[in-house]
């Protein structure tokens, strides 16, 4: 029996089921993202229109026909992009690194830059 993977969308206040597909475990993240996505975006949309949607996805949601698809419909959105050379360089450029005023505490940083 094929491994599968599904792709899930949670209610990020109550943290409620709103709808879920499931798939090979092979096919990467993306794939399919916006068809399943979209329908709900439209949905909140039509039905609740003085609320403004909010997408939070992993690495695996950074693609250019979501990112359209989040302007076009005025979604909120925040994809985290997998880690590599530009955007160290950027990071750096922004938040130089300096020994952490606690050692025993993370910190974590938030800045905003067009990339």
């Amino acid at each position: 029996m094929p491994i599968m993977g599904p792709l899930v969308v949670m209610d990020g206040l109550t943290g409620d089921f709103m709808k879920a597909k499931l798939r090979p475990g092979n096919i990467y993240t993306s794939n399919g993202v916006v068809d399943f996505i979209q329908p709900l975006v439209e949905h909140y949309n039509k039905n609740f229109p003085k609320t403004t949607p909010f997408i939070r996805g992993d690495s695996g949601f950074a693609v250019t026909a979501l990112y359209e698809l989040c302007e076009k419909e005025s979604v909120y959105y925040v994809i985290r992009l997998n880690w590599n050379a530009n955007l160290q360089r950027i990071a750096d450029e922004i938040h130089p690194s300096k020994t952490p005023t606690d050692i025993t505490k993370a910190e974590y940083f938030y800045e905003a830059t067009d990339y």
